[in-house]
């Protein structure tokens, strides 16, 4: 939600990319608990066990919307080139590490007509999956306090690692593992800390402290402030306050536990994946600063994150799907079309081969005006 409403009028929500910083932490805190809850009596089946859930959690709408999208970008793209090697790396979990090679600038104006380029997240997400099961594991069955000291120290070499690298080359603190870590293993520290379970504290008003934390770093942090740094670890802590101290008599746990919240959770997968193609896409045709195209393109996110989350991410969390002999061929069937759209743009797309189909939009002499969050809207 904080992403999808800076991305419409960042006015309304300045520096709505900390919802990032936000997922992580959630992220390291759901994937670490799950992992301490699964059987952990044969690594092997327990590695097995957490990657197949993570693979059928991420990867099959992931993508079918990179191959959507593989499809539309030959049409009607600035940079077809980047744009394929983006989407085709966020398949391997490496488009952080391509964007970082590419020194793609996040906040630049051409960022914007990247389709895929909220996916480096997810590279950051999956790299940290195939080392936290290790992490998991070294610790004794049935006693976390030595991994929460673990995950914490880990957690400090990472952030005072970041705030340095922001300095230094702030290119690399952002997009890459070493110095994103901290914010997924302060959710893996509260991973461990809630066994201890908190919601009963005195403190129960600590949820309520955490969001007003999190709202306040929207307006006080900018884009002059270091990030990530020591200053992220104001939103950082917030979320973790709301975590910890998750108590049925706080105001702000009962809003996040409404029906209306957790629906938005259970499509929230699709929304992030979803929203940033179908913007950048509307972008290309210069619409996007009528706030009605605005308000439409909203509402056909979360039509499409509703209809993949059933269609999609609900089928294929089974094993049943798997086993299907429909299944392995329409694979098959759909890595040689991917890897023919791979062919495709390399060689700028289907522009290069029918130049009469394809409408490539001439670079406007002054991009920001066509910047699809820019904070000026047409009401006509």
């Amino acid at each position: 939600i904080i992403v999808l409403i800076n991305h419409f009028n960042e006015k309304i929500l300045p520096n709505g990319y900390l919802g990032v910083d936000i997922f992580f932490v959630i992220s390291g805190y759901v994937i670490t608990s799950s992992l301490m809850n699964l059987e952990k009596d044969k690594f092997l089946s327990f590695f097995k066990v957490f990657i197949y859930r993570r693979f059928t959690r991420i990867y099959p709408v992931l993508i079918f919307i990179i191959s959507i999208f593989l499809v539309a970008i030959n049409f009607y793209d600035l940079n077809v080139k980047n744009t394929f090697f983006t989407g085709l790396s966020a398949i391997f979990a490496v488009s952080n590490i391509f964007l970082f090679i590419e020194s793609n600038e996040y906040f630049s104006d051409i960022s914007s007509y990247n389709s895929f380029l909220h996916t480096w997240s997810l590279g950051i997400e999956e790299q940290f999956y195939l080392f936290i099961p290790f992490l998991v594991m070294a610790a004794i069955k049935k006693k976390f306090r030595q991994l929460r000291y673990a995950f914490v120290f880990l957690a400090i070499l990472s952030l005072v690692a970041s705030h340095f690298m922001s300095i230094k080359d702030a290119q690399s603190s952002f997009y890459l593992l070493p110095f994103r870590a901290w914010e997924l293993l302060v959710g893996a520290s509260i991973a461990t800390i809630r066994q201890d379970n908190f919601s009963n504290f005195r403190f129960s008003f600590m949820p309520t402290v955490g969001l007003a934390t999190i709202l306040l770093c929207f307006y006080f942090i900018d884009e002059n402030t270091l990030h990530p740094s020591f200053y992220t670890l104001l939103p950082v802590i917030g979320v973790g306050l709301i975590i910890i101290f998750a108590n049925a008599k706080d105001p702000i746990t009962i809003l996040l536990q409404n029906k209306i919240m957790t629906s938005v959770g259970l499509i929230s997968y699709g929304l992030y994946l979803w929203h940033f193609p179908v913007f950048s896409y509307i972008s290309h045709a210069q619409m996007f600063q009528n706030v009605w195209v605005k308000l439409g393109a909203i509402v056909i996110v979360f039509l499409l994150s509703t209809s993949t989350y059933f269609l999609i991410e609900k089928p294929f969390r089974s094993f049943s799907s798997i086993k299907s002999k429909v299944f392995w061929p329409v694979l098959v069937i759909w890595i040689l079309v991917l890897s023919s759209l791979a062919y495709w743009g390399t060689k700028d797309g289907l522009s290069s081969r029918f130049p009469k189909l394809v409408n490539i939009p001439s670079k406007p002499e002054k991009i920001e005006n066509h910047k699809w969050f820019s904070n000026q809207i047409n009401l006509n």
